[in-house]
């Protein structure tokens, strides 16, 4: 038999070449849907292990048998003893490259802003850990305001220095010196603003103009408190909505006789109106849905109170029940319900503005200012007059009994140091008229201390000095003092001549206009600058970036909180503290994480193995 061989014929390491080079191209392909699977679970802050103990049941496991739908090569690759790069050791180490990088990129784009401000909190995790967050603010040469998130601290307690080592830490491996801080920004706790040994303190002693502001949000929070206790009929309203609430949200069978009677009510009015709301048991700045829901449900609720009666056996649960059904039918409870809404909506509407992440300091002082003299504003016989109508039309509606004056009572003799006779109001609109006026006094009066920081009197010479410079003004006084505390971050010759021209520029530009009030009817101008002009007026410039560095609030920090809550539940307690902070920085950081070149990431996983260079070979 005579068998006839082919002319030419591959060379055998040829053969074998090839087929390893698609061997290759098929294993790169599979790191690239691992590499996108653990990004996406990072991303949403989903686990990569799920509540399985079996790797089959791991999210993880499941994204790649979905992406097998498409690709059924993915199978293969899962049924193999060894080479898989699905270990728990691998997903962490996949997270740390992607992590790595991200924070690589916060830290470059930290390096040209000439000043930052600090922010940082504490909270306690799902496994009883103390963990400290740091945020960092700054504002490019466009004024575009950025606040990044850069991880969490372990620390063992909460003590001031223990806290200044974190920030030195974080720092230096930033490579950032404390002559670029300008502003810190953290809660009114005393580890952190107090007078001689906090971290604020601390800091400034390195660097003095590091200024210290107390976070708004905290500030309204306590300004809101404040107020609400020295208002005993809005306290007393308050402790009744709390008991209330609890009444029908924590028992189902009440809350269905609501929910019932609520359908019924919405249907014969044609309206449909919100449900009940809980009581924010922490913060005084979310509570005027939870009123406002008792307002919108008001007859509903009495009812509810009637049925709910007759179906209750525990007399205790009657006994609940019977008082605050008494109380919900007083004109008293009903007033200060009223009151109580609108003066916390305003809060709640000031504490919402000032969370932006691009509010500074200086905006959130305005927000407030425009606060107080609105609800000063309503401090007025018409205002209270159209309130009491309002008031005693809806009761009215509701068969709320008619408004009485309470027992006179003489203060005692032990305490009475005058010889003036006591004063009593006539009439029931006299004395819920008092309590009107104290309430939004006391309101204005504490968000005005609270507000009134010692830290924010440079940022006011700051805004005044570009204001009155807009305005063609004499500035020599801002200009002094502005100088004298920032010392060398300003040239004070240039900085005046620059402060003459940018007045020039800004008149020739809106010559129909009365005159900038605020710093923020020049912001968009500055904005608008080319990089020429920038060059031209950099000392300006540099005043802005002061005044936009400092933060309004340090939410930031507490939103960074939702997402440890999210990723390190009780299912997941037992987190290694560097996954944790990848998969924080990953969740975070969304659109950093999206931005990845998926490549990128497997080619620098790949060089950490001189295996995985053999496995996988080269993406380029």
């Amino acid at each position: 038999m005579v068998i006839t061989l082919p002319s030419s014929t591959p060379n055998v390491g040829e053969l074998l070449t090839q087929l390893y080079a698609k061997e290759k191209e098929w294993n790169r392909k599979m790191l690239i849907k691992i590499i996108s699977s653990i990004r996406f679970l990072a991303r949403q802050g989903l686990p990569l292990r799920g509540d399985g103990s079996e790797e089959l049941d791991s999210n993880f496991y499941q994204m790649l048998k979905l992406k097998s739908e498409e690709d059924p090569r993915v199978n293969d690759w899962l049924k193999k003893k060894t080479n898989k790069y699905t270990s728990h050791d691998i997903q962490n180490e996949i997270l740390k490259v992607m992590a790595m990088r991200v924070l690589r990129n916060i830290g470059n784009s930290l390096q040209s802003p000439p000043f930052i401000t600090i922010m940082m909190d504490e909270t306690t995790d799902a496994s009883n850990r103390e963990q400290v967050t740091l945020v960092f603010r700054s504002v490019s040469d466009k004024l575009d305001v950025n606040e990044d998130f850069l991880g969490l601290y372990t620390v063992p307690s909460i003590h001031s220095r223990i806290l200044k080592e974190v920030m030195d830490d974080c720092l230096c491996r930033l490579n950032i010196p404390y002559s670029r801080v300008r502003g810190q920004c953290y809660d009114g706790a005393s580890t952190m603003s107090g007078a001689r040994s906090g971290v604020a303190k601390l800091i400034m002693d390195e660097e003095p103009r590091a200024v210290y502001t107390h976070c708004y949000g905290h500030s309204i929070n306590l300004a809101i408190n404040d107020a609400i206790k020295h208002s005993k009929v809005i306290l007393n309203a308050l402790d009744t909505t709390h008991e209330l609430t609890k009444l029908i949200k924590f028992s189902p069978r009440r809350e269905e006789i609501f929910r019932e009677l609520k359908k019924q009510h919405d249907l014969l009015n044609d309206y449909h109106s919100a449900g009940m709301r809980l009581l924010c048991p922490m913060r005084w700045t979310v509570r005027a849905d939870a009123l406002a829901s008792i307002i919108s449900n008001y007859e509903v609720l009495l009812k509810t109170w009637e049925e709910a009666l007759d179906v209750a056996k525990d007399t205790e649960i009657k006994a609940r029940i019977n008082g605050v059904h008494a109380q919900m039918q007083t004109y008293e409870f009903l007033f200060a319900t009223f009151l109580g809404e609108m003066v916390l909506r305003h809060s709640d509407n000031l504490s919402a503005a000032i969370q932006k992440k691009t509010t500074s300091a200086a905006e959130g002082q305005q927000l407030a200012r425009l606060v107080i003299t609105t609800l000063q504003r309503t401090r007025s016989a018409e205002a209270y007059d159209l309130f009491w109508s309002k008031v005693l039309k809806f009761a009215e509606c509701a068969g709320i009994g008619e408004p009485q004056l309470p027992r006179r009572r003489k203060m005692p003799a032990r305490l009475d140091e005058g010889g003036s006779n006591h004063f009593f109001h006539q009439t029931p609109k006299d004395h819920f008229r008092q309590i009107y006026y104290e309430t939004i006094d006391n309101t204005t009066n504490c968000i005005a201390n609270r507000f009134d920081q010692s830290g924010y009197k440079i940022y006011c010479n700051l805004e005044q000095l570009l204001i009155k410079a807009s305005n063609q003004s004499d500035f020599e006084d801002e200009l002094k003092i502005v100088c004298y505390f920032y010392k060398d971050d300003f040239n004070s010759d240039n900085l005046k001549a620059q402060l003459v021209t940018f007045g020039v520029e800004f008149q020739q530009k809106n010559v129909t206009s009365t005159g900038a009030t605020s710093f923020f009817d020049l912001l968009d101008h500055f904005k608008a600058y080319s990089i020429a002009q920038r060059s031209l007026l950099d000392q300006v410039v540099r005043v802005v970036q002061l005044i936009l560095v400092m933060p309004a609030t340090n939410a930031t920090s507490e939103r960074s909180f939702s997402a440890l809550r999210r990723i390190k539940d009780y299912l997941r307690a037992t987190m290694k503290q560097e996954r944790l902070n990848h998969l924080l920085v990953l969740h975070v950081h969304k659109e950093l994480t999206d931005s990845f070149d998926l490549k990128d990431i497997a080619s620098d996983f790949i060089s950490g193995s001189d295996h995985r260079i053999n496995v996988f070979g080269s993406f380029t």
